[in-house]
């Protein structure tokens, strides 16, 4: 990252989910109230049509990846990673 054309941003939220397809939209949409620009998702394995609401709120500008990141113990490994 940070290479020439690649867009830089202030402040970036990440986190790590499973099946909150629910309340992704309003919690992407309340922090990007707050300044986050940009949006990483690791997905524990969620079947609740997150990608399609991650999907959506790309279309409104917002800045989300999602990342699929299966299991209990790469969970405590992906908390290390992202920190």
């Amino acid at each position: 990252m940070g290479g020439k054309g690649e867009e830089k941003y202030e402040l970036c939220a990440c986190t790590m989910l499973w099946n909150q397809a629910s309340v992704l939209k309003e919690w992407v949409m309340y922090h990007s109230w707050l300044g986050v620009e940009r949006w990483f998702i690791y997905d524990n394995n969620s079947d609740d049509g997150i990608q399609d609401v991650a999907d959506e709120l790309n279309t409104r500008n917002h800045n989300v990846s999602r990342h699929v990141w299966r299991g209990s113990k790469r969970r405590r490994q992906g908390s290390r990673i992202v920190l």
